[in-house]
């Protein structure tokens, strides 16, 4: 529908770290954890202290959006959501070929994504009510891959090496702004999203690409400057707001228990496969 062969691409986490190292290469950056590390945030400059190092620098590119990177010590606000979920994470090995066929299902008290990564490696998240996992915390391993498979609803073959488990809670986190002075805030510090989208590291990424076209655009010296700044903020204040609203209207959707909702859903999706232009347009907002 869209002349592509394929919507998007799968990358291994280690390889895609191993990529970005290698860009990042040579060129005049210093990357620092801020949990270890003094930042003074001036009209006029950037002055870091990391391991008794003095830096001084333009401007200071927050990413870290984790509990540590408190963003709050800026005049920066968060709005957060709670969805009272937590996602899981981890790959698997299967004898059966997935052909590069990612698969999501949606049931009332989680999201499973099946993500493949090779011909028979699958990459899954897995966003669970809270009761959920706790349940399926005290599974042993044996268990875990029985409530796995049950929940798949077609032949997934022999499940085999299931990874590490990474467990951790589902909020949307948005923030009142995204530079104050000469901080400027990208991708998980920025904005988090409910992982059933699938546009958590995309979001990130279209941040980069946004910054470097903006970099290219304008002819500004100082990119901490507070003009280049704000036409930073209002290019991705769109793509943020659309994305954030819409991972809350499908998680709405999808964790209603009403059967009139059900039956909407269940019409939408008739129509939207039985409609070429609507679905060529849904198709090319989530491939861009």
């Amino acid at each position: 529908d869209i002349y592509k062969r394929e919507l998007a691409f799968m990358v291994k986490e280690e390889d895609l770290m191993a990529e970005v190292e290698l860009s990042l290469d040579g060129l005049p950056l210093q990357i620092i954890d801020q949990s270890h590390a003094t930042i003074e945030n001036h009209e006029t400059f950037i002055k870091v202290i990391h391991k008794n190092e003095v830096t001084y620098s333009r401007i200071c590119l927050w990413c870290d959006g984790s509990s540590k990177g408190k963003v709050e010590q800026f005049n920066i606000v968060k709005k957060e959501k709670d969805y009272h979920q937590h996602a899981i994470t981890f790959n698997f090995f299967s004898d059966r070929s997935y052909k590069n066929q990612a698969t999501q299902f949606f049931f009332k008290d989680s999201v499973l994504a099946l993500l493949p990564i090779s011909e028979y490696e699958v990459s899954v998240v897995w966003s669970c009510d809270d009761h959920l996992i706790e349940k399926l915390k005290l599974l042993d391993e044996q268990q875990f891959v029985e409530e796995l498979s049950a929940r798949i609803t077609y032949d997934i073959g022999s499940i085999s090496k299931v990874g590490v488990k990474n467990f951790f809670p589902i909020k949307q986190v948005l923030v009142s702004n995204l530079f104050d002075k000469r901080i400027l805030l990208l991708g998980d510090a920025a904005h988090t999203i409910h992982p059933m989208a699938g546009q958590g590291l995309n979001m990130g990424i279209r941040d980069i690409q946004s910054l470097e076209r903006l970099i290219e655009s304008t002819n500004y010296i100082d990119i901490g400057a507070r003009g280049f700044l704000r036409k930073y903020e209002r290019s991705r204040q769109l793509d943020i707001t659309q994305f954030s609203k819409l991972t809350v209207s499908l998680h709405w959707l999808f964790s209603s228990s009403s059967l009139l909702i059900k039956e909407i859903i269940r019409k939408s999706f008739k129509i939207v496969n039985s409609n070429d232009s609507i679905k060529s347009f849904l198709i090319r907002k989530a491939a861009t």
